[in-house]
């Protein structure tokens, strides 16, 4: 296994590699690549959806998606397996993900990471996906700025995204298991320590016992530091190419350059903890 990072902050590509027949050494050394970087690229993979899935599952359990039915930008696997999404996107449907955010952060135990694998891409505009490194954007403060952050609290809600897809009755039943949430917004990882400014500006709406004005522009600052170059890496999609990240450390954006044309990826995501 070779492991070449793709910029000194975030990012590595991973090669002489088969997650089809990885043993448990070299797990471990993939699990520890993941906390080093928060992003590898595994390159030359042919992975089908069931090893996909294996392989996730050995991070832990799966975060099976509550929105995927009747949702036309992602929806369940065509096999029925439980726990692949596909993202499909063309000229009918035109990708959405590109904007910088944090998977599923309204959930009360937000996924640890996901792991995406190109199944069509197009044959111009790579349709890449960028990365942002978090503990970057926090550490770019002084102590007093960080302390401050710190010790501010988060809400996170789905609702003005995914709401205005649903039937009022799927609505009402999804709002009473999936309240409103609130999160540090300075979160601390839980393996490696280090501490992340965990702003997301999909599903963040306030900050608690902060005038609106105040939160508004802390959130702004917080959001122009996340669209930093410098704190990002740019992973470009090749045939065999699966993407894994660590959705506790980084944010991410699809770049949709490539619409018209039509773009097919499979994502399965693992379930994680509670921030702190």
């Amino acid at each position: 296994m070779q492991i070449e990072a793709i910029t000194p902050t975030i990012g590595a590509d991973v090669t002489g590699l088969d997650l089809n027949t990885l043993d448990d050494v070299g797990f471990a050394a993939v699990r520890q690549a993941l906390l080093d970087h928060q992003v590898l690229a595994f390159r030359d993979q042919d992975l089908d959806p069931e090893a996909h899935l294996a392989f996730a599952e050995r991070f832990g359990p799966i975060d099976i998606h509550p929105f995927t039915s009747g949702n036309r930008h992602f929806s369940p696997h065509p096999s029925g397996l439980d726990g692949i999404v596909r993202l499909e996107h063309d000229e009918q449907n035109p990708g959405y993900e590109n904007n910088w955010h944090i998977d599923m952060t309204w959930r009360a135990e937000p996924p640890m990471g996901s792991i995406l694998r190109a199944v069509e891409l197009p044959p111009r505009g790579g349709g890449d996906t960028a990365f942002c490194n978090l503990a970057a954007v926090h550490e770019t403060f002084d102590t007093a700025t960080r302390e401050y952050l710190e010790s501010l609290q988060a809400s996170h809600d789905w609702l003005h995204v995914f709401g205005r897809q649903l039937p009022p009755d799927r609505l009402a039943e999804l709002r009473a298991d999936l309240p409103a949430v609130t999160h540090p917004l300075v979160r601390t990882h839980p393996e490696t320590g280090r501490k992340h400014c965990w702003a997301n500006k999909a599903f963040l709406l306030s900050l608690v016992g902060v005038p609106a004005v105040a939160a508004r522009h802390w959130l702004e600052h917080l959001d122009r530091l996340i669209n930093t170059p410098e704190f990002h890496c740019r992973v470009k999609w090749e045939p065999g190419t699966v993407v894994m990240w660590d959705n506790r450390a980084v944010a991410h954006y699809a770049v949709n350059d490539y619409f018209p044309q039509r773009r097919v990826m499979e994502r399965v995501t693992i379930a994680g903890d509670k921030p702190y």
